[in-house]
């Protein structure tokens, strides 16, 4: 067509520059990920109700194989606080009877049968993913500032 003038675009300096972008968007990946599982590790210790601190102590998080991470409450009986458990029969194994100290007793209890009622679970592990989900955009937000410089 008569009268068209066209130019060429010279993309030479970009492609420098989008390397450095893909190379910032895995660092920015791993760093909102270890921030995620630093802050799960946090508010999972602070949602755990404490009394010899076991379960407390066996919480930790990292990064998977797959890049994702996990908040983990590893000790044997950490299922039972988080989700409860239903009313069941104790006897005792390997001995007469079975030893405790109820709440408020004031000294030991013997029995050959305890009627346990069950417990309420206290969802940590719930209660720590709904947290998460509440910075995440915060998390990532924070991230973009650092890698743009605050603009």
């Amino acid at each position: 067509m008569a009268g068209e003038t066209s130019t060429t675009v010279d993309v030479s300096g970009a492609e420098r520059k989008m390397a450095a972008l893909k190379s910032g968007m895995k660092d920015a990946k791993r760093d909102f990920i270890n921030r995620m599982i630093s802050e799960g590790e946090r508010k999972m210790k602070q949602l755990i109700p404490v009394k010899t601190g076991n379960l407390r102590n066996s919480v930790s998080s990292g990064v998977l194989s797959d890049g994702t991470g996990a908040v983990t409450a590893s000790a044997g009986y950490a299922r039972m606080v988080n989700d409860g458990t239903r009313a069941h029969t104790i006897v005792p194994v390997g001995a007469k009877a079975l030893a405790f100290v109820p709440a408020g007793s004031g000294g030991v209890v013997f029995s050959k049968v305890v009627h346990h009622p069950g417990t309420k679970g206290v969802k940590f592990a719930e209660g720590t993913r709904g947290y998460l989900d509440e910075i995440k955009v915060r998390v990532v937000e924070s991230i973009i500032k650092a890698m743009t410089g605050g603009v």
